[in-house]
């Protein structure tokens, strides 16, 4: 015979292992916190379900209105005020498309070398200093003077010896001037 007995309730009561105490009577402790519990997990499944319908019908109802709003725009006809304001628009747009390439045609007139090295729409963005000083530098011409080169090496100081000559150092005049430095001791 096995060990547990069917009660016909569904659970299965075993036998208590040697040397613990047999629970009291046919309604212990421990069935009822395990009703207790399974009741708590009921109540809180329950109101889960509840604010989730309640979502869903909020949600279903933001729904029908958004559709009505669709619909009802779909429906709608275009009054004449709002046909001539649409076409103002338009046309200031095409005015404006038509400015901005007539400038971008000047100053490309006036600043050829900036735009042959730039693209027409980052030219056409800058202003006209900048195109200026681009087109300067990119010419080479007479606006841009050029820094002065020193001559020779420390020429741009101005604390250079008073026998020094403004022409260039020879071959010979460097190793001149290196045989006459003294040696080092022990050579």
């Amino acid at each position: 015979m096995p060990d547990s007995t069917d009660t016909g309730t569904g659970t299965a009561e075993t036998p208590a292992p040697e040397g613990a105490q047999a629970p009291s009577g046919e309604g212990s402790q421990g069935g009822q916190d395990q009703v207790s519990l399974l009741t708590s997990r009921l109540n809180g499944q329950t109101a889960k379900v509840g604010e989730l319908s309640n979502i869903l019908k909020t949600k279903d109802q933001e729904l029908a209105d958004a559709l009505a709003r669709v619909k009802a725009l779909e429906e709608k006809t275009v009054s004449a005020d709002e046909a001539a304001n649409a076409r103002v628009a338009e046309l200031q747009k095409a005015i404006d498309a038509e400015r901005d390439a007539r400038r971008v045609d000047a100053l490309k007139a006036r600043f050829p070398e900036s735009f042959a090295s730039l693209s027409d729409q980052v030219a056409g963005a800058m202003d006209e200093a900048g195109l200026a000083a681009l087109e300067a530098r990119l010419t080479k011409g007479a606006a841009a003077p050029e820094p002065p080169t020193p001559d020779q090496h420390g020429g741009a100081r101005g604390g250079t010896s008073a026998g020094a000559s403004n022409r260039p150092a020879t071959a010979d005049d460097i190793e001149a001037r290196l045989m006459s430095l003294p040696l080092p001791d022990g050579f």
